[in-house]
């Protein structure tokens, strides 16, 4: 399917106990208040006694990371990648797959998280010709458009249907994603899927 072996054979890091809690705690935060961004996360963690910024899909067992880019106007998914950390690079790799498949975008806004903020990232989009744009401070209404497809693709598939490991759950994402795209009406397009507003466009 023209993904690594690394994507698909999952393999436990050793994460304690304690951050597993802290992470579901955190994800049930983001779910009851989607809007609320990195900034309001922190310091909503600050009075839990946690302090840290991240993004995570829970498994049965463990967990792994999901990077999306969603085209504003449109709602539709035009990439995405599932890996086992953080890293930059697996961002870069989700943007340059994206940019093959659809072409540059003017502008691509994120928040200021470290994968974003970093020399690799932002020499990425300056080779390709992007305009960079982040969420202001206190601005978590920036990237409402991907807060709501997270809180979508978790009420509806991850907590309903938690998968066993990450072949599995990468396939399992590709189906609903798949859906979302092509055979789900949104209410904000006139209730058009997001397939047939960003083809208008692009056609």
């Amino acid at each position: 399917m023209g993904i690594s072996k690394g994507k698909l054979y999952y393999k436990a890091k050793g994460t304690s106990k304690q951050d597993l809690e802290m992470m579901k705690e955190m994800d049930k935060e983001h779910m009851d208040n989607p809007g609320e961004g990195v900034i309001g996360l922190t310091d909503w963690l600050r009075f839990k006694g946690y302090s840290i910024d991240l993004t995570y899909i829970p498994m049965r067992k463990g967990f792994m990371y999901l990077t999306a880019i969603i085209d504003v106007y449109s709602r539709y998914i035009v990439g995405w990648g599932l890996d086992n950390s953080l890293d930059s690079s697996n961002c870069i790799e989700v943007l340059q797959s994206a940019i093959r498949r659809h072409g540059c975008p003017e502008v691509i806004n994120s928040d200021q998280g470290c994968q974003f903020t970093c020399r690799d990232w932002a020499e990425a989009c300056r080779t390709s010709g992007i305009r960079v744009s982040m969420d202001g401070r206190r601005r978590c209404l920036d990237n409402i458009w991907i807060e709501r497809f997270w809180r979508t693709i978790k009420r509806n598939y991850i907590y309903l249907f938690p998968e066993e490991n990450g072949q599995d759950l990468y396939r399992g994402i590709k189906r609903f994603i798949g859906k979302y795209n092509y055979r789900r009406p949104h209410q904000g397009i006139a209730h058009r899927t997001p397939f047939q507003v960003y083809s208008a466009v692009v056609a």
